[in-house]
């Protein structure tokens, strides 16, 4: 793949957020830092001329990464989302009623039960079971009872994106970077051309990042 020369790439670094198990195994040299292809994120805009053609992973998500979707599905190859936290998204027409709540403190139960009672839950419920798709498409997208606090994000487009024909939901946890894509906890290796990372998907796998130009 020939990579754009006008785009700033993050070619990750080995570094903490592998698995324990790989750890135990001596295995850091099959971290983050062997991946080849293209590593970036939404913050510097359109990636249209990034993703067009190619084989794109999306490791976590934000409200950027959810604005930026349907462009990226629209240009790309393919889509694989490699989930890492199910939470709820809401439609656009929601946010600032939230945002209202929040500083009333009207979502404390939300917050201290993990996101899954009150207005919250009850339209993330609602907005994922207007979406279609499958009861297991649905059930690996909602969050769990038990499941750490997590502020909602908000889209109108992201389920019908991710039911397009190049798009689909990885369920199974990223096990390692590989020097063509991920690994996940399933034993399967996914080729990609880029990978875009969420502030999410930094947290977890992006320390030891360095800025390169391409």
């Amino acid at each position: 793949m020939t990579q754009p020369d006008t785009r700033t790439a993050l070619h990750l670094l080995d570094g903490p957020g592998q698995p324990a198990a790989d750890d135990a195994r001596g295995a850091r040299g099959e971290g983050v830092g062997v991946y080849s292809g293209i590593v970036c994120d939404t913050s510097d805009g359109n990636l249209d001329h990034v993703v067009a053609g190619q084989r794109v992973g999306l490791v976590g998500l934000d409200n950027a990464v959810l604005r930026s979707l349907p462009a990226i599905a629209k240009s790309a190859e393919l889509v694989r989302f490699f989930q890492l936290t199910p939470r709820w998204i809401l439609p656009q027409s929601y946010r600032r009623a939230v945002v209202v709540a929040d500083r009333m403190g009207h979502l404390v139960p939300d917050t201290v039960r993990g996101g899954m009672t009150g207005a919250t839950a009850w339209a993330g419920r609602r907005h994922l079971s207007r979406a279609g798709g499958t009861p297991w498409f649905r059930w690996q997208l909602a969050p769990k009872p038990g499941a750490p606090a997590r502020a909602p994000l908000f889209s109108d487009t992201f389920y019908q994106t991710m039911l397009l024909p190049n798009c689909s939901l990885v369920g199974w946890p990223i096990a390692r970077f590989s020097p063509i894509g991920l690994r996940t906890s399933d034993g399967l290796e996914h080729r990609l051309d880029v990978i875009i990372m969420s502030a999410e998907g930094w947290q977890k796998w992006g320390q030891g990042a360095r800025e390169v130009k391409t």
